[in-house]
């Protein structure tokens, strides 16, 4: 599931963390959703694909995100699944049956905030180098 995210890195990119479905996804009416759904971020932005047919794919670095979202119903709260709902500054993306998708909503703040703090760093440290020559 990860080798979608890895093939298309970019330089100094790592994966941070792909999102995974529940295995409840697969039954027979939802197996094309599994199948075609990715969700990922790297250390520099975002990237998920849903739908066979209508498709949406995401591809956003990390300081465009402006809110991620969970929505869960019953089963949802029972089996630790829901949707993430990503929302950029081109439009919203929702990603059906995640699991763990609070947790998942989680690590992907705390990489905007750690992507947004490591700018400022190099930026800083961009405008001392350049004081000091």
């Amino acid at each position: 599931m990860s080798n979608f995210l890895e093939n298309d890195l970019g330089r100094n990119e790592q994966v941070v963390l792909v999102g995974k479905l529940h295995i409840l996804t697969i039954l027979p009416w939802h197996f094309i959703r599994y199948a075609t759904t990715k969700l990922g971020f790297t250390n520099k932005r975002v990237v998920g694909k849903v739908g066979f047919i209508k498709k949406q794919s995401l591809d956003a670095p990390l300081n465009k995100i402006n809110n991620v979202g969970v929505s869960q119903g019953l089963f949802g709260k029972i089996f630790n699944w829901g949707k993430v709902k990503i929302n950029t500054s081109s439009g919203e993306y929702s990603f059906p049956c995640i699991v763990k998708p609070n947790e998942f909503k989680n690590k992907l703040m705390a990489q905007v905030d750690q992507f947004e703090e490591d700018r400022l760093t190099a930026q800083a440290q961009q405008l001392a180098n350049a004081i000091k020559n």
